[in-house]
């Protein structure tokens, strides 16, 4: 909770739209955490963009939606797995929206939330051999609920 409080605070109190220094270090501590590289730039620019990674992630979604068999089974969760999986990208664009901090933490709940839930749907899949669990897709996804849980915390 301490680094969500942070971070809203910081995009509250920073109007100009670029990171300050503060914001910088709570992405540096996500970072000690989760394990996962967001550098910054000198011009104070990201080169490594949450928003852009849950959009990827929404798109590999799609693509592995794509690739599941036509069956009954494929059909039922490829539209349970493309409805979970797009909608963290969605709702973190909400957050970056949100009206107090506690809509922005409650946006932040959601995120991760849909994230479980995309997570339970692979694990299903892969338990029936459609998806191998170690996919690319699997791994992101554990990635990003490790993030958000951090960020949560």
């Amino acid at each position: 909770m301490k680094l969500v409080r942070l971070r809203y605070q910081i995009i509250r109190e920073n109007q100009s739209g670029k990171p300050s220094h503060l914001w910088i270090k709570v992405f540096n501590k996500i970072q000690d955490n989760c394990g996962k590289s967001i550098p910054e730039v000198a011009s104070g620019e990201r080169k490594y963009d949450l928003e852009d990674r849950l959009i990827g992630f929404a798109a590999l979604i799609i693509e592995t939606v794509n690739s599941l068999p036509i069956d009954k089974v494929g059909s039922h969760l490829g539209q349970q797995l493309l409805r979970s999986g797009t909608s963290p990208a969605l709702n973190y664009g909400e957050a970056m929206s949100a009206e107090s901090r506690k809509d922005f933490i409650h946006k932040f709940k959601v995120v991760l939330k849909e994230l479980r839930e995309t997570m339970v749907c692979i694990k299903i899949l892969s338990k029936i051999s459609y998806l191998d669990l170690d996919s690319k897709v699997g791994r992101e996804c554990n990635e990003l609920i490790a993030i958000f849980v951090k960020s949560l915390a």
